[in-house]
């Protein structure tokens, strides 16, 4: 389709195929969910989650397909053979953040080798209309976030934001379960990185204590991390980029690590040795991830050179 169509046409069409998509999944969701709300019982009604995670599943299955038909881009994902992706699993991801497409990104790369991906949302969103409660019924965890200008006016809600996300996390303490976190906090730009004084090229300083966060919640015993590192062909590319096929190239790398026994379970809030720890570990994280990026970029670079025949687009199974 891409080789018939000037870009602007290319993502409207694409835009459109992804809008329609999402409200045709979007209607048996909010169907289901409103049966979901009305069961009394939690445990019956956490198993009636399952069904709106097939329906949610559908809704990557068909984005990916559009995606795939409508896009240039050739997509790259290495480490999906890693035989400690399971489905049945459990599991912390974490990835670099540049654009809005990491969240669809993310969700091709691993769709059909982890759990169903859930993010963090602040917990104000679950009043959005009609999204809020379909986001609810498929156990996105809602949490509570503070300022550090209102913590410094209320110091007793130190602590509280840890409490939330413990809360969030309860139904999954014995299920498969994948949690993402986007260490950075928000999306890289060099502004920012300049802005906030990163140490790093193309990212931006981690923030340990959204991990330290749920590694709290869930008591010790999330001990696998799915560690993403994605790079675009185009620098600073944003989700208008990349409807409209201005992305010759992603790759996304996947490791799959373990978490250290004496970081997965501590006050992060008061023991400032347990703080100090977690740190240290998501500083190093990310120095190597850094590199990793610095890698895969000079690779796209050296593959976009005149006589140099790209490689073979490779697809995770969908």
């Amino acid at each position: 389709m891409y080789r018939f169509l000037p870009g602007p046409l290319l993502g409207l069409l694409l835009l459109m195929a992804i809008t329609i998509n999402t409200f045709v999944c979007f209607v048996p969701i909010l169907f289901l969910a409103v049966i979901k709300f009305a069961i009394p019982n939690d445990r019956w009604r956490h198993w009636w989650t399952r069904p709106l995670v097939v329906v949610a599943e559908a809704w990557i299955h068909g984005n990916n397909f559009f995606q795939r038909l409508a896009l240039p881009t050739r997509f790259e994902f290495r480490g999906l053979d890693d035989p400690r992706l399971r489905r049945d699993g459990r599991y912390l991801v974490a990835s670099n953040h540049q654009t809005w497409t990491d969240v669809l990104l993310l969700q091709y790369l691993l769709i059909d080798h982890i759990p169903f991906l859930r993010f963090f949302i602040k917990s104000e969103l679950i009043y959005f209309p009609l999204l809020g409660f379909a986001w609810w019924a498929l156990d996105m965890p809602f949490m509570k976030r503070y300022s550090a200008a209102k913590l410094a006016r209320h110091p007793e809600l130190r602590g509280k934001d840890f409490e939330s996300t413990r809360r969030a996390c309860d139904r999954f303490r014995l299920g498969p379960i994948s949690i993402m976190n986007f260490v950075e906090g928000t999306r890289f730009s060099p502004a920012k990185r300049d802005q906030y004084k990163s140490p790093h090229s193309h990212l931006l300083k981690p923030k340990a204590g959204g991990i330290a966060a749920v590694l709290d919640a869930f008591s010790g015993d999330l001990d696998t991390l799915v560690n993403v590192t994605i790079a675009y062909s185009r620098p600073n590319m944003d989700f208008r980029d990349w409807l409209t096929g201005k992305v010759e190239r992603v790759i996304a790398e996947v490791t799959v690590e373990t978490i250290p026994q004496d970081i997965r379970r501590g006050n992060y809030t008061d023991d400032t040795v347990y703080r100090e720890r977690v740190q240290a570990w998501v500083r190093e994280l990310w120095e190597h991830k850094n590199e990793r990026l610095v890698a895969l970029m000079n690779e796209m670079s050296e593959m976009q050179r005149p006589g140099i025949e790209s490689p073979q687009e490779k697809i995770p199974r969908t």
